[in-house]
């Protein structure tokens, strides 16, 4: 075979290989290290645009070695069921609320406490002095923390006004099935919730089940419960915590490079978040008072009933089941923080 018909044999085989890979597409190579994340944040939210971010972002500079996939919208069910999917490896890992974070590490309910945090800045001054605490205690628990930011401040939305310990305790407030928290809220002012998981609460407010919820504004939306409630009490009860966990042992067999990238991409991302939420947040109720929304004035001396029966809930709760020493630790940078502002 000469020269020129060689290389004639050549052009032509590559240009069928050509033809045929644009026929027969090779089939994508699946991630050395893919991370299953389930989260109850429907699709198209904030924290679902960003973690598919960071996941895109992370395939690149590993040249596809780092993937994440997100289940959204509760399609892998509410955040005990996600738990224990994760022990068996069918995810690896999950966005969680403060409830969902303490199914994991009990104690971490006292951030969720209400009134502990009275506004975003006292919640930051904590945040970056107990973030590494909480880092190892989890660590201690299998799982990595790569990230926490808050979801926002929790008000109360009602269909009729309720503004003080009185009207809250005529309502039909609902309790995410498992807050021990807001249940001891309600035993503590004598009033009988009605527990319901996440995607029925709609139905719940349809139905006249509930006519009370605590939420923030943007998940108020989000949900599109906003449609079912009438009034806003204007005062913060507590700040609702989001992180962002997994499972220690998928992360911890990748190497070294890979986890800091992975944390730093995570912590950097909702770091810078964090501001978005708030404006969000803020965005959302200006958007719901237009349609509607009441503010409902609360006057001092119900914020200070409401006060009262928040220390005793904390106080019920720390001798019976979580840590008093925690709170304590808490409590104390909060009084330092606002020492220092004075």
């Amino acid at each position: 075979m000469n020269f020129n018909k060689k290389i004639k044999i050549f052009l032509l085989s590559g240009f069928l290989l050509l033809i045929l890979s644009d026929i027969f597409p090779q089939k994508p190579k699946e991630p050395k290290y893919l991370f299953k994340i389930a989260s109850e944040a429907p699709d198209g939210s904030t924290w679902i645009t960003n973690i598919r971010k960071i996941g895109k972002d992370l395939n690149t500079e590993s040249k596809g070695e780092i993937g994440i996939v997100i289940y959204s919208g509760s399609i892998m069910g509410d955040q005990s069921t996600v738990i224990k999917k994760i022990k068996i490896g069918q995810l690896n890992g999950a966005t969680f609320s403060s409830q969902g974070l303490s199914l994991i590490y009990k104690d971490f309910a006292v951030m969720g406490f209400p009134m502990v945090f009275k506004n975003y800045e006292e919640y930051d001054y904590v945040k970056e002095k107990m973030t590494s605490y909480y880092d190892d205690e989890f660590e201690k628990r299998d799982y990595i923390l790569l990230c926490w930011t808050e979801v926002g401040l929790i008000y109360l939305f009602s269909k009729d006004k309720v503004n003080s310990v009185q009207t809250l305790k005529k309502s039909k407030p609902l309790l995410i099935e498992g807050d021990s928290i807001s249940l001891a809220l309600f035993n503590e002012i004598g009033t009988s919730p009605i527990p319901l998981q996440i995607s029925d609460v709609m139905t719940g407010l349809q139905t006249g089940l509930i006519d009370t919820i605590f939420s923030s504004p943007y998940g108020l939306i989000a949900m599109q419960w906003f449609t079912k409630v009438n009034y806003m009490a204007d005062f913060p009860i507590t700040l609702m915590i989001g992180a962002v966990m997994i499972d220690s042992k998928l992360y911890n067999s990748m190497p070294e490079n890979y986890r800091q990238k992975m944390k730093s991409a995570f912590r950097t991302t909702f770091d810078n978040l964090n501001q978005k939420v708030r404006d969000d947040n803020n965005n959302a109720l200006t958007a719901i008072k237009k349609q509607g929304l009441n503010i409902l004035n609360v006057p001092e001396q119900d914020q200070k009933n409401f006060n009262i029966v928040c220390n005793n809930v904390a106080k019920n709760l720390t001798e019976k089941e979580y840590s008093r020493d925690l709170l304590k630790k808490i409590e104390d940078h909060v009084d330092n923080f606002r020492k220092n502002k004075k």
